[in-house]
């Protein structure tokens, strides 16, 4: 990526990402998806409705956007497993 790119990516994720744009996107996204997990399993959407993250489908880094068309609700433990993360409770 170029310099000039980077900076403003970086620039776009910080100004939406931090503070209140961020915390009513986040709001928004959670009341837009009842609330629950959106992540489907065997045919079956989570029944989650504790530890709910908003989380990106194509991530900025990839290109994506924080457009509510590329955010969805997801329990902690499906976020975590989404980016490849071991789920550890502690």
């Amino acid at each position: 990526r170029c310099p000039e790119h980077a900076k403003g990516h970086q620039q776009q994720r910080r100004g939406v990402r931090a503070g209140w744009e961020w915390t009513n996107t986040t709001r928004r996204i959670k009341k837009r998806d009842g609330y629950r997990c959106t992540e489907v399993v065997d045919g079956e959407r989570c029944e989650a409705i504790d530890e709910l993250e908003v989380d990106h489908e194509i991530a900025l880094e990839l290109g994506g956007t924080n457009d509510d068309d590329n955010l969805r609700t997801r329990c902690r433990p499906h976020h975590l497993a989404r980016h490849g993360k071991k789920v550890t409770r502690g």
